[in-house]
């Protein structure tokens, strides 16, 4: 007498676990609205960092940010661009190639915040210097992760050829 196995009906791994079920991969629809709105926002922070009201009227901010800022305007803009030509295509390839572009960006501007340390907090009731410079350093260990992670899918979906056409 056999008994039915509990569980997903897909095939076990080989250590006797069942495989993860397969991604389903959102509707294009769906995909293109959500890159619109990431590229939305990515156009409303520039307008809010160097229009109206500006990133002076953050008051732990130091002047030290105009030495960011281009970086910063690099990032958003590249980020707003990438979506909105993945609108058109987003194939594996050509989203990994952009994450790749925008991972050395981001690492980029995180050193450079790193650098400058555009912040102070001596008005605030706590000092957060010293959190900052951590959050910062966890930045750019992230950024590089995330860098080594962006080359890595860039080159596994062009060696692969997944997302062509």
């Amino acid at each position: 007498m056999t008994t039915a196995q509990p569980g997903p009906s897909y095939a076990p791994t080989p250590h006797n676990h069942p495989a993860a079920p397969p991604r389903r991969r959102r509707s294009r629809a769906v995909r293109r609205f959500g890159y619109l709105v990431a590229a939305g926002v990515n156009v409303l922070i520039f307008y809010l960092a160097n229009v109206s009201p500006g990133w002076q009227a953050i008051p732990f901010l130091t002047d030290g940010v105009e030495q960011v800022l281009g970086l910063f305007n690099l990032s958003l803009a590249a980020g707003a661009v990438a979506n909105l030509l993945f609108v058109l295509y987003d194939g594996a390839w050509f989203r990994a190639g952009w994450d790749l572009v925008l991972s050395v960006i981001s690492l980029a501007l995180s050193l450079q915040v790193y650098r400058v340390f555009p912040f102070d907090f001596s008005g605030l009731a706590y000092d957060l210097t010293g959190l900052m410079r951590i959050l910062v350093v966890l930045g750019v260990i992230g950024s590089a992760i995330g860098l080594l992670a962006a080359a890595v899918r860039f080159v596994r979906a062009v060696a692969t050829g997944v997302g062509r056409g």
